[in-house]
Formats: C-alpha cells, structure tokens, sequence
C-alpha cells in the first residue's frame, strides 16, 4: 500500500485500508475513490516537482472544490 493511503488510515479518513486507492490500478491522473474527487495531479503539480506548496493549495481552494 502506498504511503498516502497510510496517511488517509492514520487520519481517521478511511474506515479500512483500500485495496486498489493508490495503486497501478488507480493512475496519478485519474480521482482517488478515496478522496475528496481531486487525483493527486490535482495538487502534485508537475510545475512544482510534484511537491504541495501553499500557493498551489490557495490556488485550489480559490477555484472550488474539484479540478
């Protein structure tokens, strides 16, 4: 299981763990089934070498909810 399905066990925002949430299976572009509808290139951007920074979180929450 990948590190970012641990974090979302650890914080109490999965009941169990996923089995496919982050996976070959579930592709970097596509929306976690396990998340709030964004995928990770939503907020890992690829101008930002994939790390989440500030300006990029102010960027999301000022343009709703789901990229």
């Amino acid at each position: 299981m990948a590190v970012g399905a641990i974090a979302l066990v650890a914080m109490g925002a999965l009941d169990e763990e996923p089995s496919v949430a982050f996976s070959e299976e579930q592709p970097f572009g596509q929306p976690s089934p396990y998340s709030n509808g964004r995928s990770c290139a939503a907020c890992h951007a690829p101008e930002d070498s994939f790390t989440l920074t500030p300006d990029n979180v102010t960027r999301l929450l000022d343009h709703g909810p789901v990229r």
